[in-house]
């Protein structure tokens, strides 16, 4: 094909680029370009084109030499590829971006914790002093008053005035810890032995456990040691196998069962009791802190609060299963 006859072929807004490398090519001898032409049938297509210039003894060029190659396939696919590349570019500035926005988030979230932490411990430890001056006050009340008629009524409105103020001061200790949580964040895990922590935990329990009647079946021997703080391990199992006892079912004597397995990555401890159970159709209000399903039975809300944040903070996980009127199993997740 002649060179003229080849430039009629060119598409017209590659002209330009074809006469800049004509010129080139007979100062440098060779010619290697990438056009696009319409062929006869007036399809667009690519091709390469490769080329030798030919000079006479003077130097002037006489004629060009070469091949046409079709890339047609090969440059729709770089293109195809130059395409993904950019959204993929594009994709990235914006995942980027989002990251940026969820440290941030993070950021924020994390001084709120911060500042939220600080005002627990702030408000629990402001309001130990006026509720013990209450107590106070109650106790000097109790002192000077004389027996009297109505002495049986002011005796048992003292009972329960003594009985609120108890029930303040739990609920002060509790956000006290809650506030405490944040700051072991970070604290290492140590390998602790599972079974003495039950012991010293059912000690504790034993006038609960022996005015409930309540029959326990303990088996944890596949998990001897547990990658956690002992402090909190206590906690957490102090406050499942506790509540599985007072919320007992008024039918039947309360039977808790402990369990320990291990999984791939997780030792997982459960406390399962035939108690009164819970409707879990709002059970993403369970580990909500003042969050009480069964109000009848004394307590601030606070203990499974604390022990969700307690595993979470662990890197663990815990689960819930339960049916009104049958009982509850309490799955704790922790890592191994």
């Amino acid at each position: 094909m002649g060179a003229d006859r080849f430039r009629s072929h060119v598409v017209p807004e590659q002209q330009e680029l074809l006469e800049a490398a004509s010129l080139e090519a007979r100062r440098t001898g060779s010619l290697q370009l990438e056009v696009q032409i319409v062929r006869v049938d007036q399809q667009r297509r690519w091709v390469e084109v490769r080329g030798k210039v030919f000079y006479d003894e003077s130097g002037t060029p006489v004629r060009m030499a070469g091949v046409i190659t079709e890339i047609t396939e090969r440059k729709v696919a770089a293109q195809q590829l130059q395409f993904l590349s950019d959204e993929l570019e594009v994709t990235n500035a914006k995942l980027e971006a989002r990251n940026q926005d969820l440290l941030e988030t993070n950021r924020q979230l994390k001084r709120t914790n911060v500042d939220l932490d600080n005002f627990i411990y702030t408000a629990s430890h402001d309001l130990k002093a006026p509720i013990l001056n209450i107590e106070g006050l109650l106790n000097a009340l109790q002192g000077s008053l004389s027996p009297a008629p109505g002495a049986p009524e002011v005796a048992q409105i003292l009972a329960l005035m003594y009985g609120s103020v108890e029930r303040f001061k739990t609920t002060i200790a509790q956000l006290t810890d809650v506030a405490r949580l944040q700051q072991e964040y970070a604290q290492p895990a140590t390998q602790v032995a599972l079974a003495p922590v039950l012991e010293g935990v059912l000690l504790d329990l034993a006038p609960l456990l022996q005015d409930t009647g309540a029959q326990l079946e303990v088996h944890v021997e596949e998990c001897p040691l547990v990658a956690f703080s002992e402090k909190n391990l206590r906690s957490v199992v102090y406050n499942l196998i506790s509540n599985a006892v007072k919320y007992r079912h008024p039918g039947r004597v309360p039977r808790v069962q402990v369990r320990c397995r291990t999984e791939q990555q997780f030792l997982v401890l459960e406390v399962q009791d035939n108690g009164l159970g819970l409707d879990l159709a709002n059970g993403q209000k369970l580990f909500v802190m003042f969050r009480r399903y069964h109000a009848h039975v004394e307590g601030s809300g606070i203990g499974l609060y604390m022990v969700k944040k307690m595993v979470e903070n662990a890197g663990g996980r815990i689960e819930v299963v339960s049916a009104v009127g049958e009982g509850s199993t309490f799955s704790v997740y922790l890592p191994r």
